[in-house]
Formats: structure tokens, C-alpha cells, sequence
């Protein structure tokens, strides 16, 4: 939606005993790791590997330690959006992921647009309507509510309103290899404001070939507002005979899908997103999933093996997240709700919660990933489980 840098638009496992750091190292002792390579270390900050199995690797390892908070791009009546910016955070831009984030006040709108690169949308909090045009097709209008993920292909057109009196907040994940600007999306207004995409053209052009008059012309390429998210009247309403049942195969809501993975002992949870659950997906060449951690769990370390890069915003909750490469630790930090991180391909990552739990969603540069847990049968592992995956037979 805008350069971050100068704010210019562009348009629109079970629980463990404590939570201590040595308790938590003893967790994972099943590991090969050795307790001293738990921090990163300075020689290899900032280096990657040149070759490894035939695949050409270059990892920004610096980045991955660094604290990822989306910085606002604009804020107003109706709304703001806010997005992770490249410049200041190199690791995106390296590997094509774009993240951002709107939030709609009650009554906001966000004018319709379309994107130069494939993401998935998240909705956070809230809920509202999506206005959504594949290529080819007629308007769809759909209701969305917190949990939903919507998988939206190049090209769409999309607009989003806030009817309610909660703040709508909505996280959008992608790929930008397709993009103006590597690491970042950018959105192309149809109306409303000064570089909306209809504006070059005079309204008698316009008015030909749409054979509109001029009071619909007037809002379809104006008032020239420097902004892409407005407040509505109170009184504008949308009813409810215009909201058809696009859900099917649209989107999918995570919080209420039965999840693909889970611990047998309340360690949490796990929903994948891909061609099976939500087609269109497919569409887009990206992954998905969510999770939930209860308090002291750990989920076990991950590795995408197709390779793929993944992308995981923090939810709510907090813990920690140990990214490890084929010598030693590249990071092990705190994270907490609010914060992105990146794996590079081809490296395992281990996520700890917090005594309150931790949730997040993520995004895979493959819509079908395999990835696979480098201990026990499942993809959550409780202080309960570990001895019937280590007993069990075909455990690794």
C-alpha cells in the first residue's frame, strides 16, 4: 500500500514444569544440540553457506535476531494500515515475503484495489464484509469474521468494511516476487484517490466506455482524497440479500476447522491451509497454517524440507523461538504478540510457549509444504507423549 520509509501511498507439547530457561533447555534435550550452542553466536551473524546438498544458500542470519514490528503507513477516521518494511528489515526483501496489516474503525472502509503480488489474509479481530473480484467474474460479497483466512490470488480486486463496533484488524501474508518492490505489496486503487488507477483518464472517455453519467463518474474517479481508507455514513448499510454464502471454498475460518495435528496430551493445536481444505489456495502457490500452544508447551523442531521460506506472526501470547542451521544456533530469542518472524529455507525451527501460551499464523512459499518434526510421531509433543513416541514403533 505505501513506502514505509516515507509514508507516500501507493494506493491502497503438554505443559513442562517451569518455565525457566534451564527447564526449558532440558525439554529439548532430546535434541543434538549441545547447551552451549544455545545463543548466537558473533562469527556466525551476518554469514550464510555457500553451498550445502547442491542448493545455492544466502541467508541475512543478522535479521532473524532483530525485533520485526510493522510500522504505519497511514492512519485516519476510518482506519490505518501499517506494514513490515524492507528497508529495515532485509531478510524480506532477500527471500520476496511481503507482511502488513489493516485495521477499519467502525464504519471504515477500505476502497477497492488490486495487488501486484499473491497473499493470504488473516482476520485478527472482528468482523465485516469482504468485496472481492476474481478476473472474469462477478462481485462477490462476503462476511468475514475473526479466524478467517482468505487466500487471494494476483489480480484480485478487493475492498473491506467494518460495520461493527469492534476495530476489524486484518494481517495479510504473501509472496512478492511478482512485485513493483521485493519485500513489499503494492496496492492499485480503482477509485477515490489521487493515484487511483482511473483518475489519468477524462470522464467523457470514461463515461463512453461505460456508459455512465456524470454523477457516477464523479464518485467512480473522485473526489481526489490522498488516502485509501475512509469513514462511511452511519446510515450505509449493506443487506443482508447481497451477502451470499461465498465461503465455500473462499476462505476457510482456522478457529473453527477441526485441526490436522494435535497433542493427545494438551500441548495444542495446529491447522494446515492447503489444496485439500481451501482450493483457491492453489492459486496463489502458498501455505498456510495456525496454531495454538498451551502454557510451557513446546512444538518440536520443523523443517521445510521442499525447501520453502515461512513466515509466522505472533498472534497473542509469548515464548520462544530457536532457529537453528546446520552448525549451530542462528538465533533463540523471546518473541511476543505483534511480532513477525522468518525461517529461511531449509532450516528447523523450535517454538516454546510462555505460562500464557502463544498463538500464531503463518504463511509457507508452497501451497502444499512438506515439512516433517524432527522427533516422535506428531506434530506436537507433550512431557506426556515423549515416551510413547520413543517407544512407539517407526519413531524417530
Amino acid at each position: 500500500m505505501g513506502d514505509c520509509s516515507t509514508g507516500a501511498m501507493h494506493g491502497i507439547g503438554g505443559s513442562i514444569e517451569s518455565s525457566s530457561s534451564q527447564n526449558c533447555t532440558s525439554y529439548i534435550e532430546f535434541l543434538p544440540v549441545k547447551e552451549e550452542n544455545t545463543d548466537i553466536e558473533e562469527s556466525c551473524i551476518g554469514k550464510g553457506l555457500d553451498s550445502w546438498g547442491g542448493f545455492r544458500l544466502h541467508y541475512v542470519w543478522s535479521d532473524l535476531s532483530v525485533r520485526m514490528r510493522a510500522k504505519m503507513v497511514y492512519e485516519g477516521e476510518g482506519g490505518g494500515y501499517s506494514e513490515w518494511c524492507p528497508k529495515e528489515h532485509e531478510v524480506l526483501q532477500d527471500h520476496n515475503i511481503g507482511a502488513a496489516k489493516l485495521v477499519l474503525s467502525t464504519n471504515g472502509f477500505a476502497l477497492p484495489c488490486y495487488s501486484d503480488s499473491a497473499k493470504v489474509a488473516y482476520v485478527l479481530q472482528g468482523s465485516g464484509i469482504l468485496g472481492v473480484v476474481l478476473p472474469g467474474q462477478e462481485e462477490k460479497l462476503v462476511a468475514i469474521r475473526k479466524g478467517d483466512a482468505i487466500a487471494l490470488p494476483v489480480g484480485v480486486v478487493t475492498w473491506w468494511y467494518n460495520k461493527d463496533v469492534t476495530e476489524l484488524e486484518i494481517l495479510f501474508l504473501g509472496d512478492t516476487k511478482t512485485a513493483v518492490k521485493l519485500g513489499s505489496f503494492t496496492d492499485f486503487l480503482l477509485k477515490g484517490s489521487n493515484s487511483n488507477n482511473l483518475s489519468c483518464f477524462s470522464p467523457e472517455f470514461i463515461g463512453r466506455a461505460w456508459k455512465s453519467d456524470k454523477s457516477v463518474l464523479k464518485t467512480l474517479i473522485g473526489p481526489h482524497l490522498a488516502r485509501s481508507i475512509v469513514k462511511l455514513n452511519p446510515g450505509f448499510e449493506i443487506s443482508e440479500a447481497e451477502l451470499k454464502d461465498y465461503r465455500d471454498g473462499m476462505l476457510l475460518n482456522c478457529e473453527e476447522t477441526a485441526p490436522s495435528r494435535f497433542d493427545t496430551d494438551g500441548g495444542g493445536e495446529i491447522l494446515d491451509l492447503n489444496t485439500e481444505n481451501l482450493a483457491i489456495i492453489g492459486d496463489i502457490g502458498l501455505g498456510a497454517s495456525r496454531a495454538t500452544l498451551n502454557g510451557n508447551a513446546a512444538y518440536y523442531p520443523e523443517i521445510s524440507v521442499d525447501p520453502a521460506i515461512r513466515v509466522t506472526y505472533i498472534i497473542k501470547g509469548s515464548g520462544t523461538v530457536k532457529v537453528r542451521d546446520f552448525g549451530g544456533f542462528v538465533t533463540d530469542r523471546q518473541i511476543e504478540a505483534g511480532e513477525l518472524f522468518v525461517v529461511p529455507r531449509l532450516l528447523s525451527v523450535c517454538k516454546i510457549a510462555d505460562p500464557d501460551g502463544m498463538e500464531w499464523f503463518s504463511i509457507v512459499c508452497n501451497e502444499n509444504s512438506n515439512n516433517y518434526l524432527t522427533l516422535g510421531r506428531w506434530g506436537l509433543i507433550s512431557d506426556g507423549s515423549i515416551p510413547k513416541s520413543s517407544s512407539s514403533p517407526g519413531s524417530s
